[in-house]
């Protein structure tokens, strides 16, 4: 999983995001995602990956590269 794949889940989710404002550091909470829109990401990072993600490691994925670093 590569920041990019992250960023083309995100589009491709038709979350309602600044793709222009994408930054692997920023915050997920700066894109205007909501924990329901992190919820359906993580969903589908789940299924392309085959990793689950504990629930209470969720909140500790603040930004694009946490979620690659997680996932990878």
């Amino acid at each position: 999983m590569t920041p990019q794949d992250v960023i083309d889940l995100m589009i491709g989710l038709d979350l309602d995001i600044d793709k222009d404002a994408l930054s692997n550091d920023a915050t997920l909470e700066s894109f205007g995602i909501d924990s329901l829109d992190l919820f359906s990401l993580l969903v589908e990072i789940e299924s392309k990956t085959g990793k689950k993600i504990l629930d209470d490691e969720v909140a500790q994925l603040t930004t694009i590269n946490e979620i690659v670093n997680y996932f990878s």
